[in-house]
């Protein structure tokens, strides 16, 4: 238990450094001081409870925060309850919180970023559970955990089930939804104010924002037919603030959330959006969630934080110790009918109408409520004084000449140190009692001008840091019998120091020890204020001076000598500081014309500064640079200084020069270009239009020039073209390449369509965006690949029937001729027998040459037209190809296949077979592999073909122009057929053929 106080202590430190100064100090009434003492206490506790605590096992607990605490009340509400409901976890617990920021970083972009760095911050430090307190970090972690925190626990809560969307969570989450419920706040609004006709509700453009709209309406909707719903959520806050202030009598305000308004401007809802709303309208306001009460609005059936942070915590231990996520059931946050007693009372609504069992916040207690224990106690203190009184009378009168001798004593001296903001004291050392007179309350925050107690009081007042300080040389006074003299920090009850300065002597009796110890300490906190805020100055601008990127020189304004010089000089010019200082520009010939350094000085003698002046100066090595200074005169100890600011700029203005060289080669190119270039801005208008798109399009530049780029666009693909446009506009992607946009068709000025080319780009400057188009009208390169495209299709058909004729020819006439041949010699040598052994083994030895060659042009044959492939389609037919070609070729060579439909159209199978056949000769030919793969699949909708080997490969880069034309007729068959050929090949390390055919084209063929 120890452990996890220590833990809440840590956190509570680490939390309160996260709050503003101003947030401190709005929390001042009752919360500021209460946060005091509780880091006082931290401070005292903490090393106590370190030291006393057992060791115990570690487990590492991430919080994943969708807006900072500090942006966020509801959540830093929350994370106070994880934290306290940790207590109760017999581990000592390591707390890790992170925050998405979705409030200030609401895009995608930045989003991705939080989570991969988060990712890989905690790749290596693995927490034993995440609690996920929002919507944006329940939705990380359902897409990534179980690739970045596979097996991790996770405990959600802050969000409502509705805000999930469509994701699903698995065994590993548990948690609690969070239920916003309008309609009850809206049936307790109207208990309240019968009278009500018209429902305002507000909120903003924020992703949450826009989720707790739709909540709402859903929610609100059954009312619709009885009440007029009003939705204020797409508009700034000034505007919203003015429609609040007019809105008709019998109304009141729903407020969802506003983080963000229309105008993009952020808010922090509880503490900002909430307080406008309330100052603005001229009805009630009721709200969502518990935090937003107590800042002037009614309130209603409201969301509780502080609970669903309870319950978190609770599943968390629970995991902690053994139970699985799957075994813990979600629930569902209870609401509860929470209203501000001010409000109601503003309003002049009936607290009797609130719901039963409502929690009522900020009652003004009644006079007997409020001091009935000080009544009780002050009639009991009068009957204690009365006893007293008739005690004391009696010393009265005897006290009373002796204290008003002292009264006048300590009066004198107590307007002697108060006038020097200082402070006496008289110390009895024997008993420990001492008084200390002046000006307590600016020194030690002692509401008096007197006061008495023990030394251990003083000394508890003096910095923990100074009191070994102050202990020391008190006592070497004491043994020294010399006066002791000490400048250190005293702690005032409210926490703030003051530096004082103390003096004093001892008083001794004789031949005895000090009996009594005087003293004086004045308050100097100004001045050890002004000593660190100087001392602070002094480094930040020597530090600044030194690492400034830009060169910065110090001199004199009389003799130009140079005072100082930083690195970046140094590195400029290659002068080092030593060899400089001392001397003046004009002796290291650093100024190229020293009369430019002369006139200078004396414009800055005369104005006080100079800014943006370009300068060429000399470096050491005698190279020249071009720079642009400021020069400010300045004052050091009454001394006039020249300090300088020195920017190199040679690279830039090389770099401007150039620029403008390539503008002019670039509006040449532009004008003598062949290809039609037009330009047009963000709303479509012509802004270039050169020689060659006149031509192309018979429009006059000045005709074309601010016009809308549409009218050269056929009516068809307007619509298309202007989507195409923004989406392009919107991502930023560049698309230069000619012919990538695939087919397209302009009109001429007289409204003749042709097809074109186009490639497209961007450019940005000063926040307008142009849009360039390069235009190639390919009318006759079109109807020429038209033409080619029916030739190549009509020749690869008639090779195909050539090849089938040969193949029939050969199977039918050569090969069955063949085969009799091959009968009659075997039936020959079996007749000769043994009569003449020599001619038997001849005609052996012709019998099986001639069964050679029938088996060879069987083989050729089929490889001319593969009847497998005819008749039992394609994977068939690879397959015997595949075995058959291994058998001949002695090539081991896998065939595979996967998802494969088997009524592919002939002329898309013999498509493949064909690729497949040179590829497999190909590997026989050039790789020197002795194994080949290949694989017939569908994969990603289309049909795809592949042939690898781990042969001597080559290099795929640079294709051999004396090459055979195979490859070339893999291409075409494919173009043919709308599909694509990859090859990647390494040398030695191997080849790849990819057929590619689209499966829409082979699903159309087959229907």
């Amino acid at each position: 238990m120890a452990v996890l106080v220590e833990h809440r202590i840590r956190y509570y430190l680490w939390w309160t450094s996260r709050l503003s100064f101003r947030q401190l100090d709005a929390s001042r009434n009752g919360g500021g001081r209460k946060s005091a003492l509780l880091l006082i206490a931290a401070a005292f506790l903490l090393p106590q409870l370190t030291s006393a605590a057992p060791l115990q096992a570690v487990r590492r607990v991430l919080i994943v925060n969708v807006y900072s605490p500090l942006s966020s009340p509801g959540v830093a509400m929350v994370d106070r309850a994880i934290v306290a409901g940790l207590e109760k976890s017999p581990y000592q617990i390591e707390l890790y919180s992170e925050d998405l920021e979705a409030a200030l970083f609401p895009d995608e972009a930045s989003q991705r970023q939080f989570q991969e760095w988060y990712i890989r911050k905690y790749r290596d430090r693995e927490p034993d559970v995440i609690i996920a307190v929002g919507p944006d970090p329940l939705k990380f972690l359902v897409e990534s955990h179980e690739k970045a925190f596979p097996n991790i626990p996770i405990i959600f809560c802050g969000s409502t089930e509705e805000m999930l969307d469509e994701l699903k969570l698995d065994s590993h989450f548990t948690g609690v939804w969070g239920e916003a419920t309008p309609d009850k706040t809206l049936e307790a609004a109207l208990r309240l104010q019968p009278s009500t006709r018209h429902v305002v509700v507000v909120g903003g453009v924020a992703a949450y924002d826009r989720k707790l709209e739709s909540i709402t309406k859903t929610s609100l909707q059954k009312y619709e037919s009885e009440l007029d719903f009003t939705y204020l959520t797409d508009l700034d806050m000034p505007t919203l603030l003015d429609r609040l202030r007019h809105l008709p009598s019998n109304t009141i305000v729903y407020h969802t959330s506003i983080m963000q308004d229309a105008a993009g401007s952020r808010f922090i809802d509880a503490s900002q959006s909430v307080p406008l709303v309330v100052s603005a309208a001229n009805a009630p306001v009721f709200v969502v969630d518990d935090v937003d009460i107590g800042k002037g609005t009614v309130g209603g059936n409201v969301l509780s934080f502080a609970y669903q942070g309870e319950v978190a915590a609770t599943m968390a231990v629970r995991v902690l110790n053994g139970e699985k996520p799957r075994d813990i059931p979600v629930v569902k946050s209870a609401n509860v009918y929470m209203f501000d007693w001010r409000a109601v009372r503003r309003w002049g609504l009936t607290e009797s109408n609130l719901p039963p069992g409502s929690v009522i916040l900020y009652r003004q207690p009644t006079v007997w409520e409020a001091y009935r224990r000080y009544v009780a106690g002050g009639i009991s203190l009068i009957v204690v004084e009365a006893l007293l009184i008739l005690g004391l009378l009696w010393q009265r009168a005897r006290r009373r000449r002796v204290e008003n001798e002292l009264a006048i004593s300590t009066e004198r001296l107590r307007l002697a140190v108060e006038a020097g903001r200082s402070v006496a004291w008289d110390w009895d050392l024997k008993s420990g009692q001492g008084r200390r007179v002046g000006d307590l309350q600016t020194i030690f925050g002692i509401p008096a001008d007197s006061y008495a107690g023990e030394i251990e009081d003083f000394r508890r007042n003096i910095h923990p840091a100074d009191r070994a300080m102050v202990s020391s040389v008190v006592e070497d006074a004491r043994e020294n019998r010399k006066p002791y003299a000490a400048e250190f920090r005293v702690v005032r009850p409210d926490g703030s120091l003051r530096w004082i300065t103390a003096r004093g002597k001892f008083h001794y009796a004789d031949r005895n020890g000090a009996v009594r110890m005087l003293g004086m300490a004045v308050d100097i906190t100004e001045r050890k204020q002004m000593e660190e805020a100087l001392k602070k100055s002094e480094e930040k601008f020597s530090r600044a001076f030194q690492e400034s990127p830009l060169a910065l020189t110090l001199t004199s304004a009389k003799d130009n000598r140079y005072l100082d010089v930083n690195e970046t000089f140094e590195q400029m010019t290659g002068w080092h500081r030593d060899e400089v200082i001392g001397k003046t520009p004009y002796d290291i010939g650093v100024w190229e014309d020293p009369s430019a350094r002369v006139a200078l000085v004396k414009r800055l003698l005369a104005e006080g500064s100079v800014r943006n002046y370009e300068v060429q100066i000399r470096c050491r090595d005698g190279t020249k640079r071009m720079c642009l200074g400021s020069a400010e005169l300045i004052e050091i100890d009454n001394e006039p200084c020249i300090l300088s600011v020195v920017a190199d700029i040679t690279e830039r203005k090389e770099m401007e020069e150039k620029l403008h060289a390539s503008e002019e080669k670039l509006a040449g190119m532009v004008a003598s270009a062949m290809d039609a270039i037009i330009a047009v801005d963000e709303e479509q208008r012509i802004v270039l239009f050169n020689a060659a798109a006149e031509k192309m399009f018979g429009c006059a530049v000045d005709e074309a020039i601010g016009g809308s780029v549409s009218r050269f666009i056929p009516q068809r693909f307007q619509s298309a073209h202007e989507a195409h446009i923004r989406r392009f506009g919107t991502s930023g992607v560049t698309n230069r390449a000619m012919g990538a946009l695939g087919g397209l068709w302009a009109v001429r000025a007289n409204g003749e369509e042709f097809p074109i080319e186009a490639s497209i780009s961007q450019v940005e400057a000063d926040g307008v965006k142009l849009f360039t188009v390069i235009i190639r009208d390919v009318t006759e390169r079109k109807a020429a690949e038209e033409a080619l495209i029916n030739l190549s299709g009509r020749l690869i058909e008639a090779q195909e029937e050539e090849c089938r004729r040969i193949a029939r020819e050969i199977h039918d006439d050569y090969n069955q001729r063949l085969a009799v041949l091959a009968i009659d010699l075997e039936e020959l040598a079996e007749n000769i027998g043994n009569a003449d052994v020599g001619a038997g083994r001849r005609l052996h030895d012709l019998w099986n040459q001639v069964c050679e060659l029938g088996a060879d042009l069987h083989v050729l044959s089929h490889r001319l037209h593969s009847s497998t492939l005819e008749n039992l389609g394609l994977v068939a037919g690879a397959r015997a190809f595949c075995e058959e070609f291994a058998d001949q070729q002695e090539i081991e060579t896998d065939f595979t296949y996967d998802n494969v439909p088997s009524d592919i159209p002939g002329d898309v199978a013999l498509c493949l077979f064909r690729i497949l056949q040179e590829g497999l000769r190909n590997v026989k030919k050039h790789s020197g592999a002795d194994r080949a793969e290949v694989r017939l699949e569908v994969a990603d909708g289309k049909l795809h073909l592949s042939i690898f080997d781990r042969g001597r490969g080559f290099d795929s880069r640079v294709r051999s122009s004396q090459g055979g034309i195979g490859l070339r007729s893999m291409e075409e068959r494919l173009r043919l057929l709308g599909g694509r050929l990859q090859i990647h090949a390494r040398p030695m390390e191997g080849t790849r053929i990819d057929a590619w055919l689209p499966f829409t084209i082979v699903s159309q063929q087959t229907s």
